[in-house]
């Protein structure tokens, strides 16, 4: 009789522990729910923030956009190209 009160009692105890590890647990699994969402909540910001800084970017670097500040600043379009025809060697062996 002794020994299955003892075990009863051990079971007992072991269980108590076991809920107070686990109302713990959960504690803190409930509060680091509530920071993943909040860095979450960043991530997306950030990614929106990205893609319309990636717009703004491909705006700027068009050739119309390039064009269009070229002439602002007082750059002409080339009108003759010039084209060197003969293949003369710029070095020689001696």
């Amino acid at each position: 009789m002794k020994k299955s009160t003892s075990v009863i009692l051990l079971f007992i105890g072991v269980i108590i522990i076991l809920s107070i590890v686990q109302g713990a647990v959960s504690n803190k699994l409930s509060t680091k729910g509530v920071l993943v969402g909040e860095i979450e909540e960043q991530i997306n910001k950030y990614k929106t923030e990205n893609a319309i800084l990636s717009e703004r970017l491909l705006a700027y670097s068009s050739l119309t956009n390039v064009a269009q500040k070229a002439s602002e600043l007082g750059f002409a379009k080339e009108k003759s190209q010039i084209v060197i025809s003969s293949s003369v060697p710029l070095a020689v062996r001696p």
